[in-house]
């Protein structure tokens, strides 16, 4: 992408946006942005993220493919029964789901912080000092707005941010072991204190601490962003 930039533009974009998978981009920006160059990285907390990404691989990937019959034994669960567009599928499925690392690292669910924030992510903020923020993921909207008003003012009054995922009108419901049946985001929201300890998470990850301190300190930021030059290495 910068190689485009550089050669076959002559006017280079005022916003980049990325989605990293390992911490190699991250170190490489720390390393190499100007001065004037800020990076903002858009945190949110493991517990969070992984409730987010079942719900997604299960609605989206799951029944949204099924329901459609277009997914031609591509879904990545198996749910009991489908109705118009309520998909139903057993705890056990689920679990199958969650405990396959296979599955897991092939989609959402295998996204874990502890791939981008480690030691040496860590020692490169320190030892390079970036101009850096880290930025609450419930600050998007008002982040988008700002960078509008700044860079694309045709947009300002425009919806920017479109949550795609509340949108969907496809439902998933789990069928417990305890003969009930309940919305995924209630299973999730029940669940949600084993999650990281049943897929054991954070088993590889290093430096734990310097995220747990940095998630404190901006959970306790008012608007919700953090320069890095406030943490402590």
């Amino acid at each position: 992408i910068i190689e485009h930039l550089l050669i076959d533009t002559f006017e280079t974009p005022k916003v980049l946006a990325s989605h990293f998978l390992n911490p190699d981009p991250l170190i490489h920006l720390a390393k190499t942005t100007p001065r004037n160059t800020l990076t903002i990285y858009v945190h949110r907390s493991e517990t969070s993220r992984i409730q987010s990404a079942i719900k997604y691989v299960l609605v989206n990937r799951g029944c949204m493919c099924v329901a459609s019959g277009q997914c031609e034994g591509k879904s990545p669960i198996e749910f009991e029964k489908v109705e118009g567009k309520d998909c139903y599928v057993t705890e056990d499925h689920v679990h199958e789901l969650l405990r396959d690392k296979d599955k897991r690292e092939s989609n959402e669910i295998g996204g874990s912080i502890e791939k981008l924030l480690t030691c040496n992510t860590y020692e490169t903020i320190e030892e390079y000092a970036p101009t850096m923020l880290f930025m609450d993921y419930k600050k998007a909207s008002e982040l988008q707005d700002v960078l509008a008003e700044k860079y694309c003012p045709e947009l300002v009054d425009h919806e920017i941010e479109i949550n795609v995922a509340s949108k969907k009108d496809h439902h998933v419901h789990v069928m417990t072991n305890t003969t009930h049946t309940v919305p995924v985001e209630e299973w999730l929201e029940a669940k949600s204190s084993l999650l990281e300890l049943a897929l054991g998470l954070n088993n590889k990850a290093t430096c734990m601490a310097k995220t747990r301190n940095m998630e404190d300190m901006l959970n306790s930021c008012q608007d919700g962003f953090l320069s890095v030059k406030g943490l402590k290495f």
